[in-house]
């Protein structure tokens, strides 16, 4: 059985889900998901030191949709319910009033790379999880 994901992984697949969310319901924009799971999962994996499998971040995206609040006709990805604990908590810190995903985990993304506490994200709640990647 595969490792749960750690919170640098759960955070790339939610700015996935955001910019999915973004180019579909704000710039009405096409696109092929199958570029940005690429870009994305390649991502990822650097930044995490991890080897995830690209269709391993498509399944975590449809967990994502599992959680958002929004109404399904919203969501960028079909939904796929047993997800993760932590990528429910993370969700909902990064949330804004109407349940979308809000530019505050790219700031956090950048700042764990660099080995830095996320500005954003109560330590205390995710002491245990920081602590998992040396933050």
């Amino acid at each position: 059985m595969a490792e749960d994901w750690n919170i640098i992984e759960c955070l790339y697949a939610l700015e996935t889900y955001r910019i999915m969310d973004i180019k579909q319901n704000e710039l009405h924009e096409d696109y092929v998901k199958n570029d940005l799971y690429k870009d994305m999962f390649q991502k990822m994996n650097q930044a995490s030191g991890r080897k995830r499998t690209q269709k391993a971040l498509e399944f975590k995206l449809q967990n994502v949709s599992a959680i958002d609040p929004r109404a399904q006709r919203l969501h960028p990805i079909s939904a796929k319910g047993n997800y993760q604990q932590l990528l429910d908590d993370l969700y909902h810190v990064y949330m804004d009033q109407d349940g979308k995903l809000t530019k505050k985990i790219q700031i956090d993304l950048e700042l764990l790379q660099q080995g830095q506490y996320p500005k954003y994200l109560p330590i205390n709640r995710f002491e245990g999880e920081l602590s998992e990647i040396g933050i």
